[in-house]
């Protein structure tokens, strides 16, 4: 959120620095908790928000897989799979 925020501010290198920051969070949790779905889907909102759907959806749907009605998760495949032309 924090890196979408400063994207629409025109800030693109904090926006840079916050998805990274992100994405070692998201990581390290999935790492130390692979049964998170949480961390999943927060692989996947930064994958795509870097213009990766691909690996987004992979871990979308690997957050999916943990828990099949996660909210979040579900709104986040549907933006994916618009991006991918898939909707």
């Amino acid at each position: 959120n924090i890196a979408m925020a400063q994207q629409r501010l025109g800030r693109a290198g904090e926006a840079q620095q916050a998805l990274a920051e992100a994405w070692r969070t998201f990581a390290t949790a999935a790492q130390e908790r692979p049964d998170d779905a949480g961390a999943w889907n927060g692989m996947g909102s930064v994958a795509l928000v870097r213009g990766q759907p691909k690996p987004a959806l992979r871990y979308i749907d690997k957050a999916l897989s943990l828990v099949p009605r996660y909210p979040a998760a579900l709104h986040d495949r549907e933006l994916v799979l618009a991006a991918l032309g898939r909707r």
